[in-house]
């Protein structure tokens, strides 16, 4: 195998630096929004076949042989062109649209959810990602579930966090103060004291 010195460069140039969806390596591994708001992210990394089915699913079939996005080194060289020409095409149809048009056309892709909708997820649901607490005020309220799973070990259902002060009293007295250091220690502001 052998590497030119014009790629030995460009490598070194490319890890010094930041990229930002606007200059990505490789255009085709990024996130683009469609006419609805929706965002998702392209996953096309086949550099031989990817970048036709993207053309062919925008209706831009004449940019596949283009030579300034034909391979994979002119999509690099024209990264923020390619990248301009994408977010343009892709702003033009709803998500249900484009979803249809990349399956059809086999082109990688996965939605980038709003906070709203992973709540919503089905998916997310099913894994056991949300859990819901009892807060004496509120009820029942929804919270993300303890990620740690441990084999033959039941899950703990989530718990409010204590208040501020909630368990002074019971640590200061396991540390061994009498109460009325810890009413002087309440009182000088040094710890915080359970509200009343």
């Amino acid at each position: 195998m052998t590497i030119s010195f014009k790629k030995y460069v460009t490598v070194i140039v490319v890890q010094r630096t930041k990229r930002t969806r606007f200059n990505a390596l490789n255009p085709l591994v990024n996130q683009y929004q469609t006419r609805d708001g929706h965002r998702f992210m392209l996953c096309c990394l086949d550099t031989t076949y990817d970048w036709g089915r993207i053309c062919r699913a925008i209706g831009r079939a004449d940019l596949t042989d283009d030579p300034r996005y034909a391979t994979a080194e002119a999509r690099f060289e024209n990264t923020s062109e390619v990248i301009a020409l994408l977010d343009g095409a892709l702003a033009t149809k709803d998500m249900s649209d484009w979803r249809l048009l990349f399956d059809e056309h086999s082109v990688i892709w996965g939605p980038i959810p709003t906070m709203d909708r992973v709540a919503a997820d089905p998916q997310m649901k099913a894994n056991g990602v949300f859990a819901e607490f009892d807060h004496p005020q509120l009820g029942s309220v929804p919270t993300v579930n303890n990620p740690i799973n441990v084999k033959g070990v039941a899950k703990e259902k989530p718990k409010l966090a204590p208040e501020i002060g909630q368990h002074s009293i019971e640590i200061l007295r396991a540390l061994g103060y009498e109460d009325s250091a810890i009413q002087a220690l309440f009182r000088d502001r040094v710890v915080a004291s359970p509200k009343r």
